[in-house]
């Protein structure tokens, strides 16, 4: 608190005077003191971007031919296995197509998590994305290298912006 004060004193004592130290009463200071702004993000949304950096690098590869061979296209690399459990179980009507939507394949990774991953634990969310939902226990640790760099890529965020995660 003293050190703003002494920063105030200062600009107050020089607002008044040009460069060549006239004083001048009509100039009124300008003072603007930033604080460092947070942003709140949720758990579920920082597992979606997270996710979505690695399955595309953030939008910018939604189709290559390996993951066509394999059946997985779009932001997220959603599979044709996914869209038909939405459809099938979650009472959904999504297309393959919708897979290259954005907003859409969004919908559907946030039902994906909804249903495996209630508490929106990232580690968990992580793995079933890139292993699937019915693998969750069975291929643990076949996910390690691929958690690793969505909390790489979280960390990255974290550096950049001040944020609080939230449920």
């Amino acid at each position: 608190m003293k050190s703003l004060l002494l920063v105030i004193a200062i600009l107050l004592s020089t607002a008044f005077t040009t460069t060549e130290g006239e004083y001048h009463p009509d100039r009124s200071p300008t003072i603007t003191i930033e604080t460092p702004k947070v942003v709140t993000i949720s758990k579920l949304d920082l597992l979606y971007l997270a996710v979505r950096h690695m399955e595309s690098s953030n939008g910018r590869i939604v189709r290559t031919p390996e993951s066509i061979a394999e059946g997985a296209e779009g932001d997220l690399q959603i599979h044709k296995s996914t869209v038909d459990y939405c459809n099938d179980y979650l009472g959904c009507n999504y297309t393959y197509e919708d897979r290259l939507d954005s907003a859409k394949s969004r919908q559907i990774f946030y039902k994906i998590q909804n249903q495996f991953n209630k508490k929106h634990n990232l580690a968990l969310g992580m793995h079933i994305w890139n292993a699937g939902p019915n693998k969750i226990e069975k291929y643990w640790n076949a996910t390690e290298s691929y958690r690793a760099k969505c909390f790489a890529y979280i960390n990255k965020l974290k550096h950049e912006h001040n944020f609080k995660i939230i449920n």
